[in-house]
């Protein structure tokens, strides 16, 4: 029995050490699992890192592409704006003069045809250069008072394409007067009534009520375009013609004989 019981005790024995080295070598396993997943988690996480900065980096070729577009498509655009800077400082410079001229033409010139504008124009050009006012030797009030894009705005309106017509048309935006149009041909009518749309009332001077309607056109703030006038208006409407009106606090009035009527700003 005895020497079983030592083959026994060293099967037992074998089979201990056994199970102590597989115990082991699962623990070794484990730890190279554990270290395989830390592995695992930080290269997805850089390969998440590496997207982000090839996304950036796509991102930053195209803006540095856009910008060598740019660059390249305002590098001739240099020397148009450095031409636009001196022209601005030379009409800057010239201000003055032009501004002068403009004025006396808005306040004087409305009632005279256009070959006596030309000659009044050319007295004036002569005043500035006598006393070395600094000004636009190619002055003209229509250009210096509107720009290409209102002139053309106003054509496409049926404003006639001449110089004077133009003139006109400014006057009639800029002067601080009511002006009466001298219209012949129904030009200037056309052209104001495409202008204002619907926002015009149209009165006839012979329509009897022609004094109401501008009065309420006055406290409602309306625009008027009074037709067919005649030489002279109804006297009770010197005060709102001459634009009499006088400022109460916040509000304008305006005496229509022996009314007293509110004055709309936008009349």
């Amino acid at each position: 029995m005895k020497p079983k019981l030592e083959k026994k005790n060293a099967a037992l024995a074998k089979v201990a050490a056994m199970v102590a080295e597989l115990e082991a070598m699962e623990a070794k396993y484990n730890d190279m699992m554990a270290e395989l997943a830390e592995l695992e988690a930080a290269f997805a996480l850089l390969m998440e890192q590496m997207q982000i900065y090839k996304d950036t980096l796509a991102k930053l070729s195209l803006q540095i592409d856009r910008g060598e577009m740019l660059v390249s498509g305002l590098g001739g655009e240099k020397v148009r704006w450095s031409a636009t800077q001196l022209h601005l400082e030379d009409m800057y410079e010239k201000l003055v003069g032009d501004c002068f001229m403009a004025a006396a033409f808005n306040s004087f010139m409305g009632p005279y045809p256009n070959d006596y504008r030309i000659d009044i124009n050319k007295d004036m050009m002569q005043y500035v250069k006598k006393y070395h006012i600094p000004h636009d030797v190619h002055f003209t009030f229509a250009g210096f008072m509107s720009t290409e894009s209102q002139v053309r705005e106003w054509q496409l309106k049926e404003l006639p394409g001449d110089n004077f017509s133009t003139e006109n048309a400014v006057l009639i935006q800029k002067s601080e007067n009511w002006c009466t149009n001298i219209d012949p041909q129904n030009q200037c009518n056309i052209f104001l009534k495409r202008k204002c749309g619907k926002s015009l009332q149209v009165i006839d001077f012979k329509d009897k009520k022609y004094v109401t309607l501008i009065e309420r056109a006055c406290q409602n703030g309306k625009t008027v375009l009074l037709e067919d006038i005649q030489e002279a208006l109804d006297p009770t409407l010197n005060n709102i013609v001459s634009k009499n009106y006088i400022t109460l606090g916040k509000k304008r009035k305006v005496m229509v004989g022996d009314r007293e009527l509110d004055w709309h700003p936008k009349f």
